[in-house]
């Protein structure tokens, strides 16, 4: 199955957030799953973390080293 996150839920995947529910992780961790998310999703995570909101606290070069980590430190 192709699994399309949007911005909420690749931030609870990323942070295994109890805010993800069960049948969502359970989707996520089936290797059979190809999942996806938008480029649109990091762009809004970063505009959010760029305003330093104080109920926004996201490490935007944490979450992406959790997504690209053959690029971490480049």
């Amino acid at each position: 199955m192709r699994l399309l996150l949007d911005t909420h839920l690749l931030l609870w995947a990323a942070a295994s957030s109890e805010r993800l529910p069960r049948e969502a992780r359970e989707l996520l961790e089936d290797d059979r799953n190809d999942v996806y998310y938008s480029a649109a999703s990091i762009w809004e995570i970063a505009i959010k973390s760029s305003l330093r909101r104080k109920d926004f606290r996201i490490d935007l070069g944490q979450l992406l080293g959790t997504f690209f980590p053959d690029s971490a430190g480049s």
